[in-house]
């Protein structure tokens, strides 16, 4: 068995695979109601907002089907879809929602989707959960540590406190970038750092990458001032400005800076950053750098793709 194999097991096992044939899901009613209609007054999709509430509706019915249509609905395009499917699994009590929350939290586009998975987690009240995203913390990807220690700033439960310590210790003096959100992860949980300020400025984030996707720089740059405004070491921020100087605008000098900067502080996607890295030193004619980043990143997506 492959080093890579043995970490994909081990992680499986982690989430409790071994276990789900054990377990029969008998979806528990869930007390939250939600009405297309006044979905539909929020300026929701029609569509979108039936789909919701239907989602509601078969769970609190007892289809035994619903928690297989949950889980289609995590991967759903639609973001509210997302949203509330994670909402409602996180209110099944089972073991089975494990795998699948923890997927979400952790790899989820929208941030407003992976924080709701995160919650749903802590929310399901089982140990296990917590359990699942201490043992990520000993794997070898990196990429996915940062995941990991993103979702624990999130929850903030204190049972973490003492995880991170240990791995604090055990941390090689080299790995600057793990050292830091280690150190930042227990800012968080001890009070050191405001959380909620953190929280917010990541959904500011979010409204920044609405306003790239729509070639508006100006507002991206303003929405991106005021995140770092509360947060000055937020990873997504420079990563978004690093976009937003090599797509849209063309300096590659400024986006190779802010590369650096989201990598300095812990972006969690690494064969995304990488790549950006690699392309922006092409575009600078730095093409010893540039293959050593392009490299880098054709390997982590590899072991990614290996990995889960």
């Amino acid at each position: 068995m492959t080093r890579v194999e043995r970490v994909s097991t081990s992680f499986s096992y982690a989430l409790g695979l071994t276990l789900l044939g054990y377990f029969l899901l008998v979806p528990s009613k869930v007390v939250a109601q939600e009405d297309a209609r006044t979905l539909i007054t929020v300026g929701v999709n029609n569509e979108v907002a039936t789909r919701v509430t239907e989602l509601y509706r078969l769970v609190e019915t007892g289809d035994q089907t619903g928690f297989e249509q949950l889980n289609r609905a995590l991967k759903d395009p639609a973001e509210l879809i997302r949203y509330h499917a994670a909402k409602i699994m996180g209110g099944l009590k089972t073991m089975l929602a494990v795998k699948p929350l923890a997927k979400v939290a952790l790899h989820d586009a929208s941030f407003k989707v992976r924080m709701r998975g995160a919650q749903s987690l802590y929310e399901l009240g089982i140990a296990s959960s917590l359990e699942v995203l201490h043992t990520a913390l000993e794997l070898d990807n990196l990429g996915n540590k940062l995941l990991v220690l993103r979702i624990i700033e999130q929850i903030r439960d204190e049972r973490s406190v003492m995880v991170l310590e240990k791995q604090l210790l055990k941390t090689e003096r080299s790995d600057s970038i793990l050292l830091f959100r280690l150190q930042r992860a227990l800012d968080i949980l001890k009070g050191r750092l405001d959380g909620k300020l953190i929280e917010r400025a990541e959904r500011i984030v979010d409204e920044a990458q609405i306003a790239y996707q729509n070639n508006e720089v100006a507002r991206v740059k303003l929405l991106v001032d005021e995140a770092l405004g509360l947060d000055k070491h937020n990873a997504n921020a420079y990563f978004l400005l690093g976009n937003l100087s090599m797509h849209l605008e063309k300096q590659y000098e400024q986006a190779l800076k802010q590369y650096q900067y989201a990598q300095k502080f812990g972006f969690e996607g690494q064969e995304e950053i990488n790549f950006n890295l690699g392309t922006a030193l092409l575009f600078l004619d730095r093409l010893p750098e540039a293959i050593e980043h392009l490299g880098r990143a054709a390997v982590l997506g590899r072991s990614a793709r290996a990995y889960y």
